[in-house]
């Protein structure tokens, strides 16, 4: 049986995937689960695979309007660390975009 889930469904399977004998459940390994569901994480992971990946940028550290627009360009996309589909994304068209954030 295949389920495909939202990520609660397949953080619950992942967890019991191992304890059953009768059924296989095709779902990520629980410790992937959290590494992916957190974008700097999942960042991270890729970096250690050497993996290529849009830039990236932790905007929870202090930054300077500058520093982030030379790093990223623009325009960029913002989105939350932990979230899923569209919930949290803002573009960032120009340097008064960026300031309209705090």
């Amino acid at each position: 049986m295949v389920i495909s889930g939202v990520s609660e469904v397949n953080h619950s399977l992942s967890r019991i995937k191992k304890q059953q004998n009768c059924a296989v459940y095709l779902c990520p390994e629980f410790d992937y689960l959290k590494i992916f569901n957190d974008k700097l994480e999942t960042v991270n992971w890729l970096n250690t695979h050497r993996i290529e990946h849009p830039k990236t940028l932790d905007l929870g550290k202090p930054y300077q309007t500058q520093e982030i627009i030379e790093h990223l360009g623009l325009p960029f996309i913002i989105k939350p660390k932990i979230g899923k589909s569209s919930q949290g994304v803002r573009i960032i068209n120009n340097e008064n975009d960026l300031h309209c954030l705090d």
